[in-house]
């Protein structure tokens, strides 16, 4: 995937998901499947924490990143091989900790924090279009 290719995603799958949540009707944003796993305002904020995360990290020199979590040892992957690795370990029970778990979003919030998380994958795609791709083979992320 080019680094155009990949801003084009960012923008689009988080405005799909944005979209969808504005869409639901009240029950259905805070509806949870048996009260195991995250309604909708939760997953909004889980979100959140993720983008929010990457927005503040690639605000800082690209020298800074690589001193703090050093360099790729091996080639990426592709889009399709990232998604299957997160499935593969959703389905083996892998849980969100420390500052990941997310609070609940209410409905009287899910408008702002929509637009909040928009307003930071506008400054993750800003700031990504200042990387190489030889930047993003190698700069790496926890």
């Amino acid at each position: 995937m080019t680094k155009e290719e990949l801003l084009l995603k960012n923008q689009e799958n988080h405005k799909t998901f944005v979209e969808y949540l504005l869409s639901l009707a009240p029950d259905d944003y805070l509806y949870s499947h048996q009260n195991e796993k995250w309604h909708a305002g939760q997953q909004l904020d889980h979100i959140y924490r993720s983008v929010h995360a990457v927005a503040n990290a690639v605000t800082k020199p690209k020298f800074a990143l690589k001193w703090k979590f050093g360099k790729a040892n091996r080639p990426s992957k592709s889009y399709d091989d990232l998604v299957a690795k997160y499935t593969r370990g959703m389905q083996s029970g892998f849980k969100a900790v420390g500052p990941f778990i997310p609070e609940s979003i209410g409905l009287d919030k899910r408008q702002d924090w929509c637009g909040k998380l928009m307003r930071d994958v506008t400054i993750i795609n800003k700031r990504i279009t200042n990387y190489s791709e030889k930047d993003l083979d190698t700069v790496i992320l926890p």
